[in-house]
């Protein structure tokens, strides 16, 4: 194809041999051609390039087609130089060639790679999958699974055997949401560097291997920029000569790197064994090396290192999901899932960032439940949110011992929502045994379960107690849904959801007035003067009574603020004395 744009579809070139000469299957030169759903398998050129196709100036696309089990010197599959166009949706399988296994890009060429997999190709020298030289590639949401560049045995030279699934000579590619696993060679198992500057953002290396453990990344007077990336489980890192400029930040690397915002804690991958997952299809959301729901490398990236080209992850998802963009090639699209048989039994504090319309679950790494926060309504929260929980040692007279807090950083008044909070049953028992009214005594109790109610107070506890008292803003009663008041029978545990408009620290108790009584002598502040110790809070929930009862000869001094509305009673037993200071 020469000076042409042909449409090239659904077209099998099989066993086809160039011999002394260039592209084994198809010669592109100054051509536009659409290459498109084509198989190519078993072509070959020895002694040139493009065992299957060699593109030259090339600015057509090549999409949809299978690369198998060709051969070349240079390009097993494909080679292409001072071209500008586009390779993608295109699969690589066990091509080989002494420099790039699958492909070879040089002489500036520009070619964008998108959406392909490298699977298994061999590169005698440099380059399993794809050898770069001089050029400009954009690589992007592609696969590099079990590439080599093995070197010889005895080595031509000792440099050689470099750059498992990509080699880059004197180049600039770009690599956005790539994989690279299982792949081999004495330097650089997955990627091996010299005199370039590689672009690599939110891409995920595991389990790659070189022999001379000479990294799983290898750059020789080279100055890559590595952002949003997870280097884990590999036989070796990150190495690179003294020539070399490194730059690595926001990255999961094993054994930590310096670097802004680098980290160095388990990614927690689905099955880091099988990339392409149970499904055996690369791309889904299966894949072994995507994170799970509890991955420390959820909203840890960069959001300006993601690129405003880079808007689809690997599997086709959204790149950005939950406010903050996540390490390596897969972007969650769930949080933590609330299924978790452990709720927490110490009070506990999680802050996330809540995506409007988003689902959060608040947990401790997936190993003690919080709370349950679903972004919803007229105004709905988001943002950065902190979900407290505390469970006090003692039943409290009127509210459940488990209570918690749930306070976005803005807004926090005015934001609505559904909120969901967790109770064991014997919680719940607690509480009746020191109230008339009760709480479900079981999951089949309807008349309990019409009691139940949510006190609301709105704002931040000031004294981080979380105890009624600690609040200052109103206090409201929201009345669930009977069929938002769930057992979940599987976990043992009662599921209570609500809609909310604005937030702030949230009690189970049941729609009845709560009644304080004074007993003792002297200042209303004092424990000691209130039956069972408690004392009534600034902010009195609606309905309360307040009896004062002094001891005889006794007197109760108010020496506080307390603020008191229509629905509240202070009744004064006769004979007593009820001072105000």
């Amino acid at each position: 194809n020469k000076n042409s744009s042909p449409v090239i579809r659904n077209c099998q070139f099989n066993n086809n041999d160039a011999y002394n000469n260039f592209g084994g299957a198809i010669y592109n030169d100054n051509s536009s051609a659409q290459i498109l759903n084509c198989t190519f398998q078993n072509n070959k050129t020895d002694y040139y390039s493009g065992g299957a196709i060699y593109n030259k100036q090339f600015s057509g696309i090549i999409q949809s087609c299978n690369f198998s089990n060709n051969l070349a010197k240079i390009g097993g599959a494909i080679f292409t130089e001072h071209s500008n166009g586009i390779i993608q949706l295109c699969d690589f399988y066990q091509n080989t060639a002494s420099y790039g296994g699958g492909m070879f890009s040089t002489y500036n060429d520009s070619t964008h790679i998108l959406n392909s997999k490298f699977l298994s190709n061999t590169a005698t020298y440099f380059g399993g999958g794809i050898d770069i030289y001089g050029s400009f590639n954009l690589i992007k949401n592609c696969f590099f699974i079990n590439n080599e560049a093995p070197d010889p045995s005895p080595p031509a030279r000792p440099n050689e055997g470099q750059g498992g699934a990509i080699y880059s000579y004197n180049s600039y590619p770009k690599l956005q949401n790539c994989v690279f696993s299982q792949n081999f060679s004495k330097k650089g198992s997955a990627i091996s560097s010299s005199g370039s500057n590689l672009d690599v953002r939110n891409c995920t290396f595991a389990h790659n291997s070189s022999s001379e453990l000479n990294g799983t990344l290898f750059f020789d007077d080279s100055n890559p920029n590595i952002l949003n990336s997870i280097i884990w489980d590999n036989n070796s890192g990150i190495v690179s000569s003294p020539n070399s400029n490194i730059i690595v930040q926001y990255c999961n690397v094993q054994g930590g790197y310096t670097g802004v915002g680098n980290i160095h804690l388990n990614p927690l991958f689905i099955n880091e064994f099988n990339p392409a997952g149970a499904d055996e299809i690369y791309g889904t959301y299966d894949d072994g090396l995507n994170v799970s729901t509890c991955s420390p490398a959820i909203n840890s990236g960069f959001n300006s290192g993601v690129g405003v080209d880079n808007t689809v992850d690997i599997a086709y998802n959204p790149r950005i999901t939950f406010t903050t963009v996540d390490l390596g090639a897969y972007e969650t699209q769930t949080s933590a899932p609330d299924n978790l048989a452990t709720m927490t039994d110490t009070n506990l504090s999680i802050t996330q960032t809540i995506n409007s319309g988003g689902v959060n679950t608040f947990t401790n790494n997936c190993n003690s439940l919080i709370t349950k926060v679903n972004s919803l309504g007229v105004n709905p929260i988001n943002g950065t949110t902190t979900a407290k929980v505390w469970i006090e040692n003692s039943p409290p007279n009127h509210f459940v011992k488990r209570h918690y807090e749930v306070a976005p950083a803005s807004n926090i008044n005015t934001v609505t929502g559904k909120v969901t909070l967790y109770f064991y049953q014997d919680e719940f028992d607690d509480y009746n045994l020191l109230n008339g009214i009760e709480l479900p005594k079981s999951p089949t109790d309807v008349n309990g379960l019409s009691h139940l109610v949510i006190e609301k107070y709105d704002g931040v506890s000031s004294d981080n107690s979380g105890l009624p008292s600690s609040y200052s803003g109103n206090h409201t009663i929201i009345d669930p849904e009977n069929s938002d008041v769930i057992w979940n029978a599987t976990l043992n545990r009662w599921e209570v959801s609500f809609n909310t408009t604005g937030f702030g620290g949230y009690f189970v108790s049941t729609n009845t007035p709560v009644t304080y009584i004074f007993i003792g002598d002297g200042n209303w502040t004092e424990t000691s003067n209130w039956y069972r110790g408690i004392v009534p809070p600034t902010m009195l929930p609606a309905g309360a009574n307040i009896v004062i009862n002094p001891i005889v000869g006794g007197q109760c001094v108010l020496n506080t603020t307390i603020n008191i509305n229509i629905s509240h009673q202070i009744i004064v037993a006769k004979n007593k004395i009820f001072r105000i200071l």
